[in-house]
């Protein structure tokens, strides 16, 4: 979509659904992403950010007028609005401007079997592989991986099979910190506190 012309762009935009025009958003250029965001309406943008991750569709808005953002928050879900302008509030290259706020929390409190349930009620087109583990206060205390949760008794409480210690970033971190963080520990996700 980057190299054709603008009119084929329009086309082939207008014939993709609301979510692939989403994740086409996501990837292309800056440059393809100011000419793409020209030709759409408000409404249309709207319905797109509205079907996007929260981090993907933060960057979305970021790019958007102050009036379209206003806009197009105005008519998403309150909680996903919400969670797009909290999102807002950090630099694009810090933690903050690239974590996502989609994620399974379960309390120490908790059972493993609420903690399955919360994974069967998560949105279904995120990939889980972690549990994000908090104290009543709502502070990290570690994970817990699927395959603990599922090779241990669903009555059993979340803090027994609790790994403690896993490395965080703060959301001011730069993306450099977070890349050489990811790859010292060998992660696949790491929380943003």
């Amino acid at each position: 979509i980057e190299v054709i012309d603008e009119i084929s762009r329009q086309l082939i935009f207008s014939s993709l659904d609301d979510k692939d025009a989403g994740e086409v958003l996501d990837k292309v250029d800056d440059a393809t992403f100011g000419e793409v965001i020209e030709d759409l309406t408000n409404e249309k943008i709207t319905d797109i950010v509205a079907t996007m991750p929260p981090d993907e569709a933060a960057d979305v808005v970021a790019e958007l007028d102050d009036l379209q953002t206003e806009e197009v928050l105005e008519h998403i879900a309150d909680e996903e609005s919400d969670q797009i302008e909290a999102l807002l509030k950090y630099g694009e290259d810090t933690a903050g401007g690239i974590m996502t706020s989609d994620l399974v929390q379960v309390k120490m409190s908790e059972k493993i079997s609420g903690a399955i349930t919360q994974i069967r009620n998560a949105d279904p087109d995120d990939a889980y592989f972690h549990v994000f583990v908090v104290d009543d206060e709502g502070k990290l205390k570690g994970t817990v991986g699927l395959i603990t949760l599922i090779r241990n008794n669903p009555d059993t409480m979340v803090s027994y099979v609790l790994e403690e210690g896993i490395p965080a970033v703060g959301v001011s971190a730069d993306q450099e910190k977070i890349a050489n963080t990811f790859r010292k520990y060998d992660l696949m996700v790491m929380p943003v506190v």
